[in-house]
Formats: structure tokens, sequence, C-alpha cells
């Protein structure tokens, strides 16, 4: 396997409800990592992203499934399992994401399903708060974008910063 390179930036600075980026993936690696910080809304809120199919349609249904690890500095880890329909959480109580990590693999493979390794952190009305999920895709489909927006109906996220990293074996 070769070494993390750097593919590109993906920005959004204009607010608006959903911002979707079609051409994350590609077949030209076969993992990927993305950084993701800024994503400054107005209140508190839960940040989400769904996947785009190759012709840039989300990919919403009961078919998104995660197991979670997660905690406040004040009080531990904790955690669950849970199905939250066509959403993936990285949770912020604050007006921003954070710093958000995540790992793919098999994003373009439409014989297999789509997983991710999301390592959140973030504060939490001011206290330090750490997420570590494993996220499926429970369809045999290519996934080629993210689209990300916030769970309140017409809240703006502006200042969306991504990083794009890939690794080919």
């Amino acid at each position: 396997m070769t070494n993390l390179q750097f593919i590109k930036n993906l920005t959004a600075t204009t607010p608006a409800t959903k911002h979707s980026f079609a051409d994350v993936f590609t077949t030209d690696y076969d993992y990927y990592k993305l950084i993701v910080t800024g994503g400054d809304f107005a209140s508190q809120d839960w940040a989400n992203f769904r996947y785009l199919d190759t012709s840039g349609s989300e990919l919403s249904g009961n078919d998104y499934r995660y197991v979670s690890r997660e905690g406040l500095s004040s009080e531990g880890y904790y955690g669950g399992t849970a199905t939250y329909g066509a959403v993936i959480r990285a949770h912020t109580s604050d007006a921003d994401i954070g710093n958000v990590a995540l790992d793919f693999s098999n994003p373009m493979v439409s014989s297999s399903y789509t997983y991710v390794r999301a390592t959140v952190v973030t504060s939490q009305n001011g206290t330090l708060f750490k997420a570590e999920r494993t996220i499926q895709y429970r369809q045999d489909t290519q996934v080629q974008g993210l689209c990300f927006y916030l769970n309140s109906t017409g809240a703006n996220i502006n200042n969306l910063h991504i990083k794009v990293f890939g690794v080919k074996e």
C-alpha cells in the first residue's frame, strides 16, 4: 500500500441549508481520508451528511447503520448502536462542527457496502466531546459524493472546509 496522498480541498463559504460535493470519490483510490473543519452555524445543532450516488442524487432511506463510542471529558465514555435513517451524525452542540476525521472504504465498489470510521472532536456546551463511530451504508452501490446539512429544518451551514486524501493499494 502506498502513502496517503493529498487529492484536493473542498470548500463551501456561502451560507446554505445543504452543501453537496458530487466529486469526492473516484476509482483512482481504494481508501479515502477526509478532514472536515469549520462548518459554522447560527445555533447549536447536529451536523449530518448523506452519500451521493454517481448521478449526484442523495442516498436516503434506512440503509445507514452505526455503532458509536462517545463521551464528554467530564463523564467518560458510553457506547451504543443506532439507526438514523438517512443521516450519519457528527455530534456538536456548539456552533461549529469541530474537527472530524472520516476514513472511507469501498465508496466506488458497486458490489460492496460502503464503510466509514469517524473520529469527532468538538465541544458540547464548553466541555470536550469525542466520538468514535463505525458507519455502514447497507446498499451495494457506488458512492461518489457527500451532502452536508444540519438537523434543524432551514438552518444554514457556512465555512465548511474539507481536505480529501487517498490511498491506492
